[in-house]
């Protein structure tokens, strides 16, 4: 894989920030970032713009992941989305083992707390 830093700047200073990560044809943008004072200029999405162009001419991805919850910005470009889980490990011992009951409680706790309202039917 390839770790990419990109910069958007006007004059010399940085308006917009990329982190992405490109590996196995994907292309997964893990953080932008921009200055708010040049918001209406949409700095991060132009960013982004010239990031996957220079990536498609170079032949580097079929794809992009936006990786984390869908926002409006991410929402104009996407196509579609999928579902993801968690995996929980830990290491032997009772650190470990702690962390991982930890974890199982803590899910136990969150899914018996919701509480489903229904309204009566007439």
């Amino acid at each position: 894989g390839q770790v990419r830093l990109a910069f958007l700047r006007r004059g010399d200073q940085v308006i917009a920030f990329e982190y992405t990560w490109v590996a196995k044809g994907v292309v997964s943008t893990l953080k932008i970032a921009y200055d708010e004072a040049f918001s209406r200029l949409s700095p991060g999405q132009q960013l982004l713009h010239w990031t996957l162009r220079d990536l498609a001419q170079a032949g580097v991805y079929r794809s992009v992941d936006y990786v984390g919850p869908m926002t409006e910005s991410t929402r104009r470009c996407c196509t579609g989305s999928y579902t993801t889980g968690t995996i929980v490990l830990g290491q032997g011992g009772w650190v470990g083992q702690a962390g991982v009951w930890t974890y199982r409680m803590r899910r136990a706790w969150k899914n018996r707390s919701r509480v489903v309202t229904r309204s009566p039917t007439a």
